[in-house]
Order: structure tokens, then C-alpha cells, then sequence
């Protein structure tokens, strides 16, 4: 995984046991990105607190692109090519299909499939093992 921390007081923080592919977290603007254990994640993944880059309102010059904490609850599955954006709260035991991106503005619940482009829950009630079951 690559870890980028662009600013002091921004912290990335990774549970025990979390097995990562080729990921890419990047936290900015004293935000933090957290990642709680037992978690799975695909190639791919890319996790960010900010945009990077400012975006200005044109009629009163103000920023309106603010960093946002990124939480990720514990037994979290991400599939291949997931992006997390800024503000966003995966609840614990959930899974997250490949390609979906997730934004602040999502309501997602623990025990949930998520997928989409915005994602959104598409299943509750569910739960993951990472051994396949016949």
C-alpha cells in the first residue's frame, strides 16, 4: 500500500491483522483516515480525506471543498478498485463490491453489501468469511 500523509497533524490509522493489496490512503488538512482490524482489501483501493486541490464558490471566493475524516469500521471488505472519499463511514462487516465509489453523502449500516457508482447499501443482513465455502 502507499500511505501519504500531506500535512502534519493527519494521521492514518490500521488495525491489526488488515491485509492490504496495492492500495493507495492519502489524508490531508489534519484530517485522519482510520481502518479498523480485520479487514480485506483488494488492489486498488484508494482511500482519501480531501480533494487535493481547492474548489472556490465564485461569488464570494470561499473554499467549499473542505477535508472530512474517513472511517472505516472493523471486518471490512473492499473489492477491487473501491474509492472512499472524504467523510465517508463504512460501518463494521460490510462489504464493499468491486469498483464502487463512496462519498460522504452515502448511508451505509453495518452488516451491508454496498456497491455502485454512487454507492449505495444493496443488501443488509449480510456477513463475509475470507475461505471460500462450498
Amino acid at each position: 500500500a502507499v500511505l501519504h500523509t500531506l500535512y502534519q497533524k493527519s494521521t492514518i490509522e490500521i488495525g491489526d491483522y488488515v491485509t492490504m493489496g496495492a492500495s493507495h490512503l492519502a489524508v490531508i488538512e489534519g484530517t485522519n483516515i482510520t481502518v479498523g482490524e480485520n479487514s480485506l482489501f483488494s488492489s486498488g483501493v484508494v482511500i482519501r480525506s480531501g480533494d487535493s486541490h481547492s474548489i472556490i464558490q465564485d461569488d464570494n471566493g470561499k473554499r467549499i471543498n473542505a477535508s472530512k475524516n474517513v472511517l472505516i469500521e472493523s471486518r471490512v471488505w473492499c473489492g477491487h478498485d473501491v474509492k472512499i472519499l472524504k467523510g465517508s463511514h463504512v460501518y463494521h462487516d460490510s462489504v464493499i463490491a468491486t469498483g464502487a465509489i463512496l462519498t460522504n453523502s452515502g448511508q451505509y449500516f453495518p452488516h451491508s453489501l454496498i456497491a455502485g457508482v454512487p454507492a449505495k447499501v444493496i443488501k443488509t443482513n449480510i456477513s463475509w468469511l475470507a475461505q471460500r465455502v462450498d
